[in-house]
């Protein structure tokens, strides 16, 4: 009987033991749920495109298997992505049970435009230059300023040298370079109503709304003007000439 007793007394620890386990695991089930939550709403991305790694996790074996109410809070006012800890606050009729951090890892996959090959300083982009493709981002510069549509690049010219396989940035594209120094130009004159045209040479390089030096070819002056089109720079002042 003894041997019996022991046997059962045995069991109950192991059915104990498997049960206190069993209410951890569901407790932590539901934190990591409602952070999972948490960061689905911040983001406004699903659940597919969302991947959370748990650096820190508090311990939850102490506390009774209970409904509490869950909350989790950023002292970040913007969402970021990678390392960060907010906070993890279980409570029960208003009565705060535990507060303490939570340092997670987090990944959000995007659909980005990488550099389909190196493109060099000052190069127009082309369709062949730029491929699409879903990627797991952890830097939130990148996050927020990656750009989402061809035409956003395309037509575009690369603010400096960009390494094969980059994900393009809004910093990596500017628009194209319509004047370049030494390029015979429209000069047009405005007075009013009143618009002159002439002829010039470029000194500097400018995008359209940049300012740049021409020369007057009738009359040799130098000029500075703003860029309105490919070819065209337009000056406000009728004494120009």
């Amino acid at each position: 009987m003894k041997a019996v007793r022991n046997l059962l007394w045995i069991g109950l620890m192991i059915f104990l033991g498997a049960m206190q386990a069993f209410a951890q695991s569901h407790l932590e089930n539901k934190v990591k749920a409602k952070i999972q939550a948490f960061f689905e709403e911040r983001f406004a991305v699903s659940t597919e495109d969302l991947r959370i790694s748990y650096l820190r996790l508090p311990d939850l074996s102490h506390l009774a298997v209970d409904d509490y109410r869950i909350e989790c809070v950023s002292q970040s006012p913007l969402p970021r992505l990678g390392h960060q800890t907010i906070w993890l606050q279980l409570s029960k009729g208003g009565r705060t049970v535990l507060k303490t951090p939570v340092t997670v890892k987090i990944a959000i996959r995007r659909s980005v435009f990488l550099a389909a090959s190196n493109i060099g300083f000052r190069k127009l982009v082309t369709e062949d230059h730029i491929v699409q493709q879903q990627v797991w981002l952890t830097d939130t510069e990148i996050y927020r300023s990656a750009l989402q549509h061809a035409s956003q690049i395309v037509g575009k010219e690369s603010a400096h040298f960009i390494p094969k396989g980059s994900i393009l940035v809004a910093r990596d594209v500017q628009n194209p370079t319509v004047v370049k120094p030494g390029d015979e130009v429209e000069i047009q004159v405005k007075a009013g109503e009143l618009v002159v045209k002439t002829r010039g040479i470029a000194r500097s390089a400018g995008r359209i709304g940049d300012e740049v030096s021409v020369k007057n070819l009738m009359t040799g002056k130098r000029l500075k003007g703003t860029v309105t089109s490919p070819g065209v720079v337009c000056i406000n002042h009728s004494r120009a000439l």
